[in-house]
């Protein structure tokens, strides 16, 4: 009778079990990338609505302590707010964005600060302008803008009293 020595029996792993490693290792690995994704397309959207609400409080500051714009050659007569304007873009083209300029007794004055979403964020609806009144900051009435991406959309709204939540 032939006798099998215990030590050279088992040396290493069989195809098998490194053929089920190697896909809970490939399950896992296509989990995690799925999550990734899906968090990352999240914070595409959360930063634009969070670069979006500075950028109208940066205007609306700029009112409440009346800068006025000094880079024109015609100045400004009287200031009388700061204007942001919605812009839609094109499909497959230009991405969709907002204009900041000052609005003055004797039109609109000082270069005007263009901001563009990234390619996949758009307005589900373009908003109509916004004036942030010198002083007050606040605006004529309520404003809601909402940008989507991915499915999902994320809701600015701009009080009258100037609160951008």
């Amino acid at each position: 009778m032939k006798r099998v020595c215990p030590e050279r029996s088992r040396r290493g792993f069989s195809l098998v079990e490194l053929l089920v490693v190697a896909s809970i290792m490939a399950i896992l690995f296509s989990l995690s990338m799925a999550y990734y994704n899906q968090f990352n397309r999240s914070q595409i959207l959360n930063q634009a609505v969070l670069e979006l609400k500075n950028n109208l409080r940066l205007a609306q500051s700029m009112a409440s302590t009346g800068e006025k714009p000094s880079s024109d050659l015609v100045p400004c007569d009287s200031l009388e707010g700061y204007r942001v304007t919605f812009v839609a873009g094109v499909v497959g083209g230009a991405p969709d964005s907002y204009q900041i300029q000052a609005q003055c007794s004797n039109g609109l004055k000082g270069a005007i600060k263009t901001f563009y979403f990234p390619a996949v964020v758009r307005f589900e609806t373009v908003p109509s302008l916004i004036v942030f009144r010198v002083l007050a900051g606040g605006i004529q009435e309520e404003r809601v803008i909402t940008l989507s991406a991915f499915e999902t959309s994320k809701t600015i709204t701009v009080t009258r009293t100037g609160e951008i939540r």
